[in-house]
């Protein structure tokens, strides 16, 4: 009997069906071995005294697999064990430690892998072994040996200088350096604007033509308004129509990293859960290996769907594209694709199915033709200045292309630079046109937007930081250190000054807007943004963007075998020991630290700390916290008195009562809220906590009370039973846990308080357990 060893165990029952009865097939359940930590004796796990070595122990939940795996290679013999571990470093890693700890050879048992789980694919790797390619086992011992230094060194630091329990990672601290950037820029973003013009005229047939001024906006109002002035009332001829067919192109079939991003936009899924997703559909069988960089498809592939792309939209519809793929993507491997093109759905469960035709559609529509359009653009000039010129286009569609099946991720919403109009009749050159209204206003520059999901993998991506197959693990790690959470921000509200001429007069008017304001995006909390201040000045390699890019790019040519785990890793350790030492002269211990006076304010100092919930302004006997972005090291004067001022007016006050209980309005960390009877409430978005009233306030909590109440039917104790778009649930006022599929109304109004009781601590329990995932 044949033995083939996989990772996951949820592979063995599909591969042994494929591979025939000579296989039995068994699982390693991943890594099987872990660096050592000894306490006593200080290791880490790499052997700073013998050439960097790696210290290895079985994980202590492997020895039972370890031993199970011992006695079925024993049974098969050395030449008939076939190590099928995944197609990617860390699979290649597992085969040689399964090597080491089996008694197997590495330089002659043999190697499987596959791209795919089908029968073809399977029987074409059984058929053709390789050896274990070292130069890949290397590579991964060196970010394993890289990371663990700098987690083991560094995080001590962090520890003795600011506070115990904080970590840093060698691409975990440039990702929430990223974050916390963003939200310098913000912050620090000021106040600007242009004034544009915008024409409104009749054509001859009586519509309305919209047309943006192509020079540079104005300056100032001033000058703005004396252009309306002088132009107001002029005839506008059309100087030019220019008529020409566009194409849009589909976007490539997916590759690990924009198979996350497009999870995230188009699916709401956070990047865990599309990671999780994706590997379930691959072990059954339904797509590629999931962890790769192209974005192409193998030859086979292509023909097959030329095949379901004739049958499904007709001839001609079939494009074949390649596409180049970045610096350093493995080729061996396709994008990410179905493996049986017939199956339009696939998975066991709704998220999955989603995902699945997620995947589908983008690679079908991969090898479509593109969408065909025809772009008219129109030129016009106010009475005799040519000069002048204003531009409005339009886009009418001819042909779907690859948009039958697959519809682009919206992205989120910029000013365009042209005016769209579609007209009915089409306008001719020298048509006079009648000018109805000339507007010009404020338009305030819009600072750049905070990162989610999407967003961040896509800029860890370009900057070559860490590797997509890393990306839900980094944002899972930061998450739980919390560096970083999740939030919405109200932003600044901002009034436009707009001049309007219309019937000969200039008008003036005023329009409200808001600046900076991000819904469900990825904000720095205090400490994540402390610890980033404290590591870019005493660590400026290990945060250096292009530094960490270098590491990667090193790991890249230890795998293809023209640099070595002994060149790159103990010369890293020995500068990293040297940044460590500087580190430890230059800044005191936290016992050392003393308040910083940064001032006065109404005849009391002004005092800035570090609490255990990071840095906070003392003032009067009372603390106010120092908001996400800023940093306490340069915090002046001025921006102190700002903040607390700024505390009081968003600190929880009440407006009012609802049925003889205080209404408390607030502001935290997410937005403003609403606390009532213990239960808090959403505010609409953009709404400032210093504007609710109490009539508002309550307005608020009857509506969501009536809405609660459609849905509820049954009260048991403290508990209610209901039933929303997603289910029947029991709820403490808090939570909501879904019944298991299956349960009737009657039978979840027949819940007792203990079933209750016992359904919202098992889903509580569960949410904190995964509160990295969605």
């Amino acid at each position: 009997m044949k033995l083939i060893i996989v990772e996951s165990p949820n592979k063995i029952k599909k591969i042994k069906g494929y591979a025939g009865p000579d296989y039995e097939v068994a699982a390693s359940v991943g890594h099987i071995r872990d660096l050592v930590v000894n306490k006593e004796t200080g290791s880490i796990g790499v052997d700073r005294e013998h050439g960097h070595a790696l210290i290895y122990g079985i994980s202590a939940d492997k020895k039972d697999v370890v031993a199970n795996l011992r006695s079925k290679a024993k049974a098969a013999g050395p030449g008939n064990v076939y190590l099928a571990t995944d197609p990617d470093r860390e699979g290649e890693a597992i085969s040689w430690h399964l090597c080491q700890v089996l008694g197997l050879d590495p330089r002659t048992t043999k190697r499987v892998t596959f791209q795919e789980i089908t029968e073809k694919a399977i029987k074409a790797a059984l058929a053709a072994p390789r050896l274990i390619d070292m130069p890949l086992v290397s590579a991964q011992e060196g970010r394993r040996a890289v990371d663990r230094l700098v987690g083991f060194t560094v995080s001590p630091v962090l520890s003795r200088k600011i506070a115990q329990g904080l970590s840093a990672g060698r691409v975990q601290s440039v990702a929430v350096r990223l974050i916390v950037e963003r939200e310098r820029e913000i912050q620090q973003f000021s106040d600007r604007f242009t004034v544009p013009v915008v024409a409104t005229v009749q054509t001859s047939h009586g519509e309305s033509l919209s047309a943006r001024r192509t020079a540079e906006p104005f300056a100032t109002l001033a000058e703005g308004q004396a252009y309306l002035q002088q132009v107001g009332g002029s005839r506008f001829g059309v100087a030019s129509v220019e008529k020409k067919p566009v194409e849009r192109q589909p976007q490539p079939a997916f590759s690990t990293s924009t198979l996350q991003q497009e999870g995230v936009k188009k699916l709401k899924f956070k990047v865990q859960k599309t990671s999780d997703l994706a590997q379930k559909l691959f072990e059954e069988g339904h797509i590629t290996y999931i962890r790769t960089d192209s974005v192409n498809l193998g030859e086979e592939a292509t023909q097959q769907a030329h095949a379901q792309i004739t049958a499904q939209f007709g001839a001609g519809q079939f494009q074949a594209r390649q596409t180049k793929n970045k610096d350093g993507a493995q080729e061996a491997h396709e994008a990410i694709r179905p493996t049986h093109w017939e199956n339009a759905t696939a998975g066991d469960t709704p998220d999955e199915q989603a995902l699945y035709r997620l995947i589908y559609t983008r690679a079908l529509a991969s090898q479509m033709v593109a969408a065909q359009y025809d772009q008219t653009t129109i030129t016009l000039v106010p009475g005799a200045d040519a000069g002048d010129t204003y531009t409005s286009s339009t886009r009418v569609q001819t042909s779907l292309g690859y948009l039958a099946v697959y519809q682009d991720a919206e992205e989120e919403a910029s000013e365009s630079d042209e005016a769209e109009t579609t007209l009915q009749h089409p306008v001719q050159v020298g048509e006079a046109l009648k000018l109805l209204k000339l507007e010009t206003r404020q338009s305030y520059a819009r600072p750049a937007k905070r990162y989610n999901e999407a967003t961040i993998v896509a800029d860890l991506e370009k900057r070559g930081i860490g590797r997509p197959s890393t990306y839900a693990s980094i944002l899972k790690t930061i998450f739980a250190r919390q560096y970083i959470d999740t939030g919405s921000v109200a932003g600044k509200k901002l009034t436009s000054q707009v001049l309007t001429w219309q019937d000969g007069q200039v008008t003036t008017s005023s329009k409200s807007e808001t600046l900076g304001a991000d819904k469900d995006k990825l904000l720095p909390t205090a400490t994540g943004t402390q610890v980033t201040e404290f590591l870019e000045q005493n660590f400026p390699k290990i945060m250096d963007y292009k530094f960490t890019a270098g590491c990667e790019a090193i790991f890249d040519k230890i795998a293809a075998g023209t640099q070595t785990y002994q060149q790159f890793v103990p010369m890293f350790d020995k500068n990293l020991l040297d940044w460590v030492a500087k580190a430890n002269d230059l800044t005191p211990d936290r016992a050392e630290l003393q308040k910083r006076f940064v001032g006065q304010f109404e005849g009391a100092e002004m005092l800035i700390g570090t609490g255990k919930n990071g840095p906070y302004i003392a003032h009067a006997e009372k603390y106010y916290t120092i908001p996400e972005g800023i940093s306490p090291a340069t915090l002046s004067e001025a921006q102190a008195q700002a903040i607390i001022t700024q505390r009081r007016q968003t600190a929880p006050r009440e407006v009012g009562q609802h049925q003889g209980k205080p209404v408390v309005v607030g502001q935290g960390p997410k937005g403003v809220y609403l606390k009532w009877n213990e239960q808090y409430f959403n505010v609409p978005a953009n709404t400032a906590a210093a504007e609710i009233t109490s009539a508002q306030a309550v307005g608020i909590i009857t509506q969501a009370q009536a809405e609660v109440a459609k849905n509820v039917l049954a009260t048991v104790g403290k508990y209610t039973v209901g039933r929303n778009e997603w289910g029947l649930y029991v709820s403490d006022g808090d939570v909501k846990a879904k019944f298991r599929p299956g349960v009737t109304e009657d039978e979840a109004k027949a819940t007792t308080v203990e079933q209750a009781a016992e359904m919202i601590k098992s889903y509580k329990a569960w949410k904190k357990k995964n509160a990295g995932k969605k």
